[in-house]
C-alpha cells in the first residue's frame, strides 16, 4: 500500500475499503483548516480502532516512549525523564546513579 501511495499509484497495490478511506482522510486533512483536521483525525482513529490493524501493549500515552515502572526500593530515579525515542533508553536520567535500598 505505501509503495502505491508514495508513487501516486504508479506501482504497488491500491488499497481498498477502510485502508483507502484512511488515506483519503489523511490527504484531505492536509488541505483544510485546523478545526476540520481535528474531526478528520477523530475519524481516522475510529477506523483504526474498529479494524484493530495492530495490537499494541504500550504507547500512545503521555509517556510517549512507553510506561516506566519503578520498584518501591529502587532509588534515585527522577519522577520525569524523557527517553530517547530512537534507541529507547533512559540515559538522560543518569541510570548509573540508580540504586536499590534494602
Amino acid at each position: 500500500m505505501w509503495g502505491w501511495y508514495e508513487t501516486g499509484g504508479q506501482s504497488g497495490t491500491a488499497p481498498t475499503g477502510d485502508l483507502k478511506r484512511l488515506i483519503d482522510l489523511y490527504d484531505r486533512g492536509k488541505q483544510v483548516p485546523f478545526e476540520r483536521r481535528v474531526e478528520l483525525g477523530k475519524q481516522i482513529w475510529r477506523i483504526i480502532a474498529d479494524n484493530v490493524y495492530y495490537i499494541g501493549v504500550v504507547g500512545q500515552s503521555p509517556a510517549g516512549n512507553g510506561v516506566v515502572v519503578v520498584k518501591n526500593n529502587f532509588r534515585n530515579v527522577p519522577d520525569v525523564a524523557p527517553n530517547d525515542s530512537v534507541i529507547q533508553n533512559p540515559g538522560i536520567a543518569r541510570p548509573e546513579q540508580f540504586f536499590f535500598d534494602n
